[in-house]
């Protein structure tokens, strides 16, 4: 995690919240969508798919 983002998500926590995006993932297809851990958004998959068909 690079520095200043680890920082600012530090800052986040020390103020009692919870910060919006504090890990990233990126992926290229719908199977790699499996491995995230965590909540997500209902439309992520619809997303990836049409991404990786139009690839």
């Amino acid at each position: 995690m690079p520095t200043a983002f680890a920082a600012a998500v530090a800052a986040e926590r020390a103020r009692g919240r919870e910060p919006e995006l504090d890990d990233i993932a990126l992926v290229r297809s719908p199977g790699e969508l499996v491995g995230l851990v965590g909540p997500h958004a209902d439309y992520l998959e619809p997303i990836v798919r049409r991404y990786a068909a139009g690839r």
